[in-house]
């Protein structure tokens, strides 16, 4: 009865620490493919169905095998080649992503979370039906099921509240599945253990992960991973780039001895020169460049919205943008949820909102966002948009222009930019404006080469639009891109 007893509450605990694994692992594969195929509603579709489908294999095949077969020593042999195949393809998933990758997204993605994950998770999933069979008898199958699958689903709860608050945020994705490896080498060799005695000496494979570390990337000036983003900076011709998860286009960047990025983010610094007041949003502050090129050429009081505060400290840190922080406020909160928060106004709205890849996050493009900002814009207030270049003369164009034409009258985009007002303004105005404006030269030459590009966006007439409902907007960037 004593060894019956052992026998319940290891199977009980197994199953936990399987459970729990699962979703670790489901979850560290978004962060791992994130860099090669980016954070798109297809690639977060494909590895849940992915995972899914082996989970419901797993079960089936667990379930026949019970009827077939009686082992107790089975299950834990099962994960401890399932600890070793993870950890071969722990040192591996680089070389198979970087292959991978010279596929479009939806079948790079697809063949890389089959190919690293798809047997563990049918092997994991295999676990608590075979695990019923060997713990019921006819008068308590009902009572032993229910405990076995309430387990394995409160381990994959406590999974994913560890892996979200604590493992990625603290240890980072690598680390992350390194842990859930040996969480899995020590059930199954203890389960080896305690059901035959003999395996003790499988205990020393719990000693690989210990042994070897993964190599960092020698090519990044500085790396990291937070609960958001996995963050790279990179030297480039002497100028530092902040990367971001799918590295699809550079974050942020540091800025010469004019404080000038040589980019679009200079675009930005026309937008004092059209607006009449000096209180500025800027709705997904990075790093924190557009907000020190505003601290530093104008008297103004800036709020910047960011949602990862490791982004805020890589920028002072790292790329040396520091803001007067008697001008300059950071907020680290959602730009939406910020916006829904608050009753302020403000005289320029500047927005640059990216999920470190071309996908820009759906709920930032709808007309409910875009009537959100214009109840924070004063009556004479501009905002700036930054408007990727590859949607130009696009679909994507498009329903985007077409979104912002419901809540705003005067919409005028430039090769980088798109620069809207509350009020019907022409060209002419833009011109009036940024003529009496008092700036220095190098603002003066940013400001000409503005004026030779913008132009009045002529919207046409259609019901393309984005909604809270419905926004295509992954299908209409994975068209362009063909990723």
């Amino acid at each position: 009865m004593k060894l019956l007893s052992l026998k319940n509450y290891f199977a009980y605990l197994t199953c936990f620490i399987t459970g729990l694994v699962i979703l670790v692992i489901e979850l560290v594969s978004f962060r791992l493919l994130a860099p090669y195929f980016g954070t798109s509603s297809y690639v977060t579709g494909i590895i849940i169905n992915t995972v899914l489908s082996a989970l419901a294999i797993g079960y089936y095949i667990g379930g026949y095998t019970a009827d077939n077969y009686k082992s107790i020593k089975l299950p834990y042999i099962i994960i401890l080649l399932t600890a070793i195949f993870l950890l071969i393809f722990f040192y591996l998933y680089p070389i198979i992503l970087k292959y991978m990758s010279h596929y479009n997204a939806i079948l790079g993605s697809f063949l890389s979370i089959f190919i690293m994950f798809f047997i563990p998770m049918i092997t994991l999933a295999f676990i608590p039906p075979y695990l019923i069979k060997m713990l019921t008898s006819v008068d308590n199958i009902g009572k032993t099921a229910g405990r076995i699958y309430s387990l394995s689903t409160f381990g994959s709860i406590i999974g994913g509240m560890l892996t979200t608050f604590i493992f990625i945020p603290y240890l980072g994705s690598q680390k992350t599945f390194i842990t859930a490896v040996i969480l899995l080498l020590i059930i199954s060799i203890l389960g080896l253990f305690i059901f035959s005695r003999y395996s003790i000496l499988l205990f020393l494979i719990i000693l690989i992960p210990l042994i070897f570390y993964p190599k960092k990337n020698n090519n990044a000036v500085y790396s990291t991973e937070s609960q958001y983003n996995i963050i790279k900076v990179l030297k480039e011709n002497n100028e530092l780039f902040l990367y971001l998860n799918n590295f699809f286009g550079y974050h942020s960047k540091s800025l010469n001895n004019q404080k000038l990025s040589e980019s679009y983010y200079d675009y930005f610094l026309i937008t004092p020169a059209l607006a009449n007041g000096k209180e500025v949003l800027i709705l997904g502050n990075g790093a924190g460049t557009c907000m020190t090129q505003l601290s530093y050429f104008y008297n103004l009081h800036i709020d910047g919205i960011e949602i990862d505060p490791v982004l805020t400290k890589v920028g002072s840190d790292i790329l040396n943008l520091i803001p007067d922080k008697n001008e300059a406020t950071i907020i680290h909160k959602d730009a939406r949820y910020y916006l829904n928060k608050i009753d302020k106004l403000y005289d320029i709205i500047i927005i640059d909102l990216y999920a470190g890849s071309p996908y820009i996050p759906f709920h930032l493009t709808t007309i409910e966002f875009f009537k959100l900002v214009n109840k924070h814009l004063k009556s004479n207030g501009v905002i700036a948009i930054n408007f990727p270049e590859y949607a130009l003369n696009t679909d994507l164009e498009t329903y985007y222009i077409n979104t912002i034409d419901k809540a705003f009258p005067s919409i005028f985009i430039s090769d980088h930019v798109i620069y809207i007002f509350k009020e019907n303004k022409d060209l002419n105005f833009i011109k009036n404006k940024i003529e009496k404006f008092q700036s220095n030269h190098n603002l003066k030459l940013i400001f000409n080469n503005i004026l030779n590009q913008i132009n009045k966006k002529p919207t046409i007439k259609t019901n393309l639009i984005f909604t809270d409902d419905y926004t295509p907007i992954d299908n209409l960037i994975f068209k362009i891109l063909k990723m």
